[in-house]
């Protein structure tokens, strides 16, 4: 189960890849873009690209 460290589930999850989050995030980008009031879509992005280049880092 999931114990509050993200790092080490993606990691554990074998399969998650640091070139995936590019491919996540233009996708959660799109997403916030179509539900979402600009200001509200740019600092959702802003936080989960913090955090994908955290994991990325950590996964390479």
């Amino acid at each position: 189960g999931y114990d509050g460290n993200p790092m080490a589930v993606h990691r554990a999850a074998g399969n998650v890849k640091a070139e995936h989050f590019a491919v996540w995030l233009a996708m959660f980008d799109a997403a916030l873009k179509q539900e979402l009031p600009a200001d509200l879509a740019g600092a959702w992005s802003a936080l989960a690209h913090r955090i994908g280049r955290g994991l990325q880092y950590g996964l390479e």
